[in-house]
Order: C-alpha cells, then sequence, then structure tokens
C-alpha cells in the first residue's frame, strides 16, 4: 500500500506546485 500511495502524493504535490507557481508567477508579471 505504501507504493500505491506515494504516487498519490506526488501527484498531489505536484498539482499544488503547479497551482502555487501560475497564482505567483502573474504576481510577479504584475
Amino acid at each position: 500500500m505504501g507504493k500505491a500511495k506515494a504516487p498519490r502524493r506526488l501527484a498531489d504535490n505536484e498539482a499544488r506546485a503547479v497551482l502555487r507557481t501560475i497564482r505567483i508567477s502573474p504576481q510577479k508579471l504584475n
């Protein structure tokens, strides 16, 4: 189960990182 949970955590972390970069990028441009 640990292996199955690993990819889920990575996907969530990547999704959150992408959302943060998208939210921060427009602020930097402005």
